[in-house]
Order: C-alpha cells, then structure tokens, then sequence
C-alpha cells in the first residue's frame, strides 16, 4: 500500500500529487490511500474516505514520531518508489513524483473522481453562459490573472501586469479570428484589474471560489495564464489545450496548444 501521509502545496499541487501516487498504484495493482484529504472530500461526490483512515492517521503519526517509518519525500519516477517499496505499506510525500504516462492513461477514472457537485452549480449561471457562447459561435479562453504570491515567486518573473496579458488577449482574439470564429474571454482572478468588461475585449469576470472556477476553466476551449498548477488542472480534467506564459513577445499559435497529461 501507498500512503500519502504529508500534503504539498494548494488544492492544484495537493491534487496532482495524490493523483500521480495513486496511477503508480492503480497500474501495479496495489492499495492507495491518501491521509491527507480529509477536507478535499466534500468537494467531490465521488471521493470516499474509508472508516479507518482516523486510526490509519493516527497510526502513521506515531509510526513517524517514533521513527520506525521514513517518510519518503525524494520519489521522482516509477523505479524510486518500486526500490522504496517495503513490508506491506510505504508513507510518501513531496511533489515530484511523477508518472505523466499513467496520469493520462487513467485520466477517465481521475475525471469521474474529482468531478465537482454539479449541484453547486444550480445558482451559478456562468456555466451556462459558456454554453450559450460556445451555442453562438464564440471561442471561449480563460484567462488566469495570476497575482498574489507571484509577486515574489521567482523574483516576480511571472507577475505580469494588465497590459501584458490585454496584449496576449489581443494576440488570441486575431488568431481565433482567423479562424471564422470569435472570441470571448473568461477572466478569472482573486485580485482586482483594469481590464474592463464590455470593452474592446469581449471579456467576462469569474468571481468564484477555486472550486468552481476549476470547473468553469475545463469547460472553455483554451487556457491562458502564467505557469500555474491551477490551470494545469483545468485542462487535464477538460482535455482544454494550455498556454502558460513564459515570454508575453512570444508569438502565438492556437495549433501548437495541448492539454495537460497530469
């Protein structure tokens, strides 16, 4: 058995984590549990927590205090954790760990897994919006406005102001033009901006919990943002093809876009 005993980073970093663990673990045939979900669960139907998980916690806490289990935080590929596999449960930990090729292939088990309530969309009329657009002809793109922690993150080097990411809209908009379609933006962020609505953008504001703005990211038909596990996600759970900025002069191109593989 694989146990995920310590949490790393948000909900995106904390889902990508217990995703990868848990593929390792569903194409070897073994148990998977994560320790660490507990407040993730009321977010998704389809996610259970078993009776024992309180005194499997409990347990693993004392197994680590008293040293009589590593913890292992250093996992990178399949071959780690097969060496690191020993007696009849493995703790891990850390966000490294990665196994894109099992991620993707499993990915219809993971979307059924973390699929959102869809009742707590009842009195959310933007997902039906992006229904209404797309049923119009439009081409709706995400746009992540990521502020925040970026401010410091690297030096600030993903911190882009509002003219920047107006300019990549910009750039969007005609390429999807080309196209003989239009383009409507869906603008998601936790901070204020000047991007105006109704502009010369067409552009609509989400001011949603992370959540559900999850779900609204996998339902457009591309994300823009800068390098983020939070959009990350959205396309893997929407299949939603991703541009993560790393250089705003960075021409565009819509056909060189793919989504997340996890």
């Amino acid at each position: 058995m694989i146990i995920v005993a310590e949490p790393c980073g948000d909900h995106s970093n904390r889902l990508f984590q217990s995703i990868h663990y848990e593929a390792y673990c569903l194409d070897r045939g073994i148990s998977f549990m994560n320790l660490t979900f507990d407040d993730m669960v009321p977010n998704y139907p389809a996610l259970k927590v078993e009776a024992r998980t309180k005194a499997a916690r409990i347990l693993t806490q004392i197994l680590l205090k008293a040293r009589l289990a590593p913890l292992r935080t250093d996992l990178k590929v399949k071959s780690d954790l097969d060496k690191a596999r020993t007696g009849w449960f493995t703790l891990v930990g850390g966000f490294d760990f990665r196994v894109h090729d099992l991620t993707e292939k499993y990915r219809d088990y993971f979307v059924e897994k973390y699929s959102m309530d869809k009742s707590k969309l009842a009195d959310n009329g933007l997902a039906n919006d992006v229904a209404q657009w797309k049923a119009a002809g439009m081409t709706v793109v995400g746009v992540h406005l990521r502020r925040g922690d970026y401010k410091r993150f690297k030096n600030g080097i993903y911190f882009y102001s509002d003219a920047v990411y107006e300019g990549i809209m910009r750039a969007f908009e005609a390429q999807i033009a080309a196209t003989g379609s239009r383009a409507k933006f869906l603008l998601f962020s936790n901070e204020s901006f000047s991007i105006a609505p109704g502009g010369n953008l067409n552009c609509t504001f989400s001011r949603n919990d992370w959540l559900t703005d999850h779900h609204l990211m996998g339902l457009c038909d591309y994300l823009v943002g800068p390098p983020s596990t939070f959009t990350f996600w959205a396309s893997y759970m929407g299949k939603v093809p991703v541009m993560h900025i790393h250089d705003p002069a960075a021409p565009i191109s819509l056909d060189a876009l793919g989504y997340c593989p996890g």
